[in-house]
């Protein structure tokens, strides 16, 4: 049943991303940041508020509105492999998880825009991350078979870290995701941007995910 739930909660963090042919950067084991996000200036950063989370973000980065309903319908249109019918059918089991969706002005075109966004889901135990990411990953090892991820340290914390990089409308898009245990809670926290963007917004992300505030910290 944790696993099942599990996958429900990267379904939903990836519908930002709709392809069926995604392919994972391979990674290692680790327990340091894997970019440095220390000489990031972050004096005019503003906060972003979601169901019970807050990050901070660069005022490039503009919060929208992370309607479900809306959400699932505006990608109605996108050529995917992906069932968005039985897709919704999983986020409306799953209720209220989606806590916050932003996209960044400054780094997105006209085909594709830069974008952040955090899930949350109560597992009902406070889980070793290790626990949850494996659960993760193994979930998706079925269409992703190549996945691959990591533990790191973000302020003295131990974070799951993934990265991916495909093909998406004939796009080079790369995403990164953080997971935080707090509590009996699991967050993702996902960027997802081009390869275009990629390298210079990397520190960027790593600065943000930095800053998430939960009411389960």
């Amino acid at each position: 049943m944790l696993k099942r739930r599990m996958l429900f909660l990267l379904l939903l963090a990836l519908l930002l991303i709709p392809t069926a042919a995604a392919s994972m950067q391979e990674g290692g084991k680790g327990d340091e940041v894997p970019v440095d996000a220390g000489e990031i200036d972050t004096e005019d950063w503003v906060a972003l508020e979601g169901e019970g989370i807050t990050v901070q973000v660069p005022p490039t980065w503009i919060d929208m509105n992370a309607d479900i309903d809306e959400l699932m319908e505006s990608l109605g249109d996108v050529e995917s492999d992906i069932d968005f019918e039985s897709l919704m059918a999983s986020v409306e089991a799953l209720g209220d998880v989606y806590l916050l969706f932003a996209m960044n002005t400054d780094a997105s075109s006209a085909e594709f825009t830069t974008n952040l966004n955090v899930v949350g889901l109560d597992i009902g135990a406070a889980l070793p991350i290790e626990t949850l990411l494996d659960a993760n990953l193994d979930a998706m090892r079925a269409t992703m078979p190549n996945i691959e991820g990591e533990i790191i340290e973000l302020n003295d914390e131990e974070v799951g870290f993934v990265t991916a990089s495909y093909e998406l409308n004939g796009l080079d898009v790369v995403q990164v995701q953080y997971y935080y245990v707090r509590d009996t809670w699991l967050y993702v926290v996902t960027f997802t941007t081009t390869e275009e963007f990629f390298e210079e917004l990397e520190p960027e992300f790593a600065a943000i995910a930095e800053t998430l505030e939960t009411e389960n910290d």
